[in-house]
């Protein structure tokens, strides 16, 4: 009782906007996002210099559905002009991307933004996975040397974990001892939660299941973060005893969807508003719909973020959406992702000029004892390098076996270049990334 005293006290609107959220999503109808953000997109063309400029444009009138993308590259350029008049900069937040394109961005968050994204994550954890905030315990893997900071300084932030019930490890290096020590702590604290990067939750369950570890096993665990790749989830399972969700959020947008017990992605609609634009969209012109079930590159309008609203913002992930009548057996009203692909910037390019999903090439990194991390970076048309993180040397089948896999996706006369490293490099938010393709269209 104390905790949740605490936690009330300290964050009141987050506590009443979850009560809110959980009224309205109850009877959640298809259509009110979009209602939602045309509302947004009318108050942004009246506060902020950058929607003006485009609704004058227009004489005026350019509705929500004519509103161009969003891309990051106009984000960095336009930065102050997307910012609302009147607003106070010492009462906005700056939150920072890591990168993991290459193309870090920053936005400012409001009172507003904040509350309503911790009210989101509160929420889809309580109705999707039965956690209850400020009465479960949670550990958190976490990847920053700045967030996950294990003795923080702050004393909001101290009282805040405190009273939430979570222990936040960092695992932002990964060695031996350290996964030893992550596994000890989860065994100690016994959480209700385990929740962090997918891939340093993967990480630890392969630690454990190669030293015949027993590990906790808590009623969820909710990765974040990275994609799940391929055989992730049954490492993941098979250590922890319990099925993995996963939690689509990023620091722009804040939450945008959790996987429910049945395997589909609910949309936050009272947070974000979604839509799927063809592939063949223009880049920063007015997007191309793509049909309910076609992939497509995912955009996402902020609608609780007063201070820097973003419309119809390309976030840079790829995804397929549901037919909007469509009711998910779990219950919720909430709308549902059809398929989350990943990132755009995952493709990888073959000799041919096609791309190939990075997630076909994860496959042949299975079951390679002598492995503890890779990255596949492609540094040129004919080049791909593989980095990796040894604990033992490679053998030469396997890696003619992973040559192999690359070669029959992206050509045979593609050139695979291997490096031997003690660590791979993280964003400063400290993601791996798996797949990279630094070859521009």
């Amino acid at each position: 009782m104390l905790k949740k005293v605490i936690g009330s006290l300290f964050e009141p609107a987050r506590a009443r906007l979850l009560a809110n959220i959980e009224r309205e999503a109850s009877a959640w109808q298809a259509g009110k996002s979009a209602m939602l953000a045309a509302a947004l997109w009318r108050e942004a063309c009246a506060r902020v210099p950058y929607y003006r400029a485009l609704a004058a444009a227009a004489n005026g009138d350019l509705p929500f559905e004519q509103v161009p993308i969003l891309s990051k590259h106009i984000l960095r350029a336009r930065f102050d002009d997307l910012v609302a008049d009147g607003t106070d900069q010492a009462a906005v937040f700056k939150r920072s991307t890591g990168g993991a394109t290459g193309q870090p961005v920053t936005v400012l968050y409001d009172t507003s933004m904040r509350d309503w994204s911790l009210a989101a994550h509160d929420y889809c954890h309580r109705a999707f996975l039965g956690i209850e905030p400020y009465r479960c315990r949670v550990v958190m893997l976490w990847g920053s040397d700045l967030e996950a900071d294990e003795r923080p300084r702050q004393l909001r932030r101290r009282l805040m974990q405190w009273a939430s019930g979570t222990v936040c490890l960092n695992t932002y290096r990964l060695t031996d001892e350290r996964l030893a020590q992550q596994v000890a702590v989860i065994n100690r604290v016994r959480p209700d939660l385990v929740y962090g990067y997918a891939g340093s939750i993967w990480n630890v369950a392969r630690f454990a299941l190669s030293r015949g570890l027993r590990l906790h096993r808590p009623r969820a665990l909710s990765a974040t973060a990275e994609m799940l790749q391929p055989g992730w989830r049954e490492t993941i399972r098979e250590a922890f005893g319990t099925p993995v969700s996963s939690y689509y959020a990023s620091r722009e947008v804040g939450p945008i969807a959790l996987e429910c017990r049945e395997g589909r992605h609910h949309l936050l609609a009272f947070h974000n508003h979604v839509e799927v634009a063809a592939m063949d969209s223009p880049a920063d012109g007015t997007p191309v719909p793509a049909a309910a079930g076609t992939e497509g590159r995912l955009l996402v309008t902020t609608l609780r973020n007063h201070a820097m609203p973003l419309v119809r913002y390309e976030i840079g992930d790829l995804g397929a959406m549901a037919p909007p009548d469509e009711r998910c057996a779990c219950g919720s009203r909430l709308p549902v992702l059809a398929s989350l692909a990943g990132r755009l910037g995952d493709y990888l390019r073959a000799t041919d000029g096609s791309k190939v999903k990075g997630g076909y090439f994860h496959e042949a990194f299975f079951e390679r004892p002598w492995l503890r991390e890779y990255q596949i970076t492609q540094s040129g048309t004919d080049c791909v390098e593989l980095y990796c993180v040894q604990t033992a040397p490679r053998p030469e089948a396997d890696a003619a076996a992973i040559e192999h896999h690359i070669r029959r996706a992206l050509g045979v006369d593609m050139r695979i270049v291997w490096h031997e490293v003690a660590e791979l490099p993280r964003t400063p938010h400290g993601k791996r990334m798996f797949t990279r393709c630094l070859v521009r269209d």
